[in-house]
């Protein structure tokens, strides 16, 4: 690289992210500085800045990257169970309520972080929507050319179901029962999913 070329930002953005993420992990995201994370980036406060705008925007990036690595975690579910709607919808119910499950314990700070972003950020979360929907309808799709499902409106369906499932996806909701009820509860949900949808398949 050239003496007068500029740094490629994308490894620098990494850095300042992972630094961001061990502050708000131990000290919360309100006690954090943006002075902080440029200290333990080794760099001065004025640079930190060529890069995020200010510590809401680290705190966005951050959440997106949550919610990407969850939508990532359901995309193998379909891909796996791709010739199974049944053991594919099930999964998928699973997968949300485990993801949800571990970040509240494993990083309680972060999952309130997230929350918190996604109240004062909606398009990150109508973002997050509208890549789920859309994954899930494609598990309609297939379900429905194979005959196993009967769906005349993927997208709608879609839509219903995670607007029904959304105890598995909000944090606020765990603490309500045991995790052994919250994953018979996906199961049953599942369930009456895939046999409300079946209803008039093969027909």
């Amino acid at each position: 690289m050239s003496p007068l070329a500029a740094p490629d930002p994308q490894p620098i953005r990494l850095n300042i992210l992972e630094a961001a993420t061990a502050r708000f992990q131990q000290y919360g995201y309100g006690k954090t500085t943006m002075a902080e994370i440029a200290r333990d980036c080794e760099m001065s406060a004025a640079n930190l800045y060529r890069y995020f705008d200010n510590k809401a925007d680290i705190a966005a990036e951050l959440a997106r990257g949550c919610l990407g690595r969850k939508l990532e975690r359901l995309a193998t579910v379909v891909e796996n169970n791709e010739r199974d709607a049944a053991k594919c919808i099930e999964n998928w119910l699973l997968e949300a309520f485990n993801h949800t499950w571990e970040m509240c314990l494993d990083q309680p700070r972060m999952n309130e972080l997230v929350d918190d972003v996604c109240n004062q950020r909606p398009d990150i979360v109508h973002e997050h929507y509208s890549q789920k929907r859309e994954l899930l309808a494609g598990v309609l799709r297939t379900a429905t050319e194979s005959g196993e499902l009967c769906v005349d409106d993927p997208d709608e369906a879609a839509n219903l179901m995670l607007i029904a499932s959304i105890t598995f996806d909000v944090p606020h909701f765990l603490h309500m029962q045991p995790r052994e009820t919250h994953e018979q509860n996906a199961r049953k949900l599942a369930r009456l999913f895939v046999d409300g949808l079946a209803d008039g398949a093969g027909k």
